[in-house]
């Protein structure tokens, strides 16, 4: 799925719900540790909001545990790469995060679409 497609989910409160808890298992957090303030406005740029620092920790506390999570996640390589020469190096938290979440977002509207019995998606 591109980003353009995924963008039509950035409001869904049950796929972004979705989404937090496929956060937490991913990155072994307690359950409801992803928590939005309110759900007003753009709930996926609030997500980023609360998942940016859990990753820029991680990023700078245990290097290797925070490969091993983008493994998990599966995030692209090639991807990651690309964004990553557009900026400079002190953004390399946000793209990260960004990168995170929309392959956590496309995990659970897949997920959901092949889902028979738990389409979360409408």
């Amino acid at each position: 799925m591109s980003e353009l497609q995924l963008e039509q989910y950035f409001n869904n409160r049950r796929i972004i719900d979705a989404t937090m808890r496929q956060l937490e298992k991913d990155f072994s957090l307690d359950e409801d540790s992803v928590q939005l303030k309110d759900y007003q406005g753009n709930l996926f740029e609030q997500l980023f909001e609360v998942v940016y620092p859990i990753i820029n920790k991680l990023i700078t506390s245990n290097y290797q545990q925070f490969l091993n999570t983008l493994y998990r996640i599966d995030v692209n390589e090639f991807k990651l790469k690309q964004e990553m020469a557009k900026v400079d190096a002190n953004q390399y938290s946000e793209v990260v995060t960004r990168l995170v979440l929309l392959k956590e977002l496309q995990k659970v509207i897949i997920r959901n679409i092949y889902s028979t019995k738990n389409d979360i998606t409408n």
